[in-house]
């Protein structure tokens, strides 16, 4: 697994855990979430412009 996909499930989970114990936190989460995405799709070194975690194109 690559890093913006690690990144983004741990995001993920924060947010949605704030959000069950009512924070206001999921708010902040969603935010960097939000900005990782498109970071991990606007990567030159990402060809396939997934946010997944595959390194390789055809998934194998």
């Amino acid at each position: 697994m690559n890093e913006p996909a690690l990144i983004c499930t741990g995001l993920t989970a924060a947010m949605l855990i704030s959000l069950f114990y009512g924070s206001g936190l999921f708010l902040v989460f969603g935010f960097v979430l939000f900005w990782q995405i498109l970071g991990a799709l606007g990567d030159p070194d990402n060809p396939n412009k997934k946010a997944t975690g595959s390194d390789t194109s055809d998934g194998k």
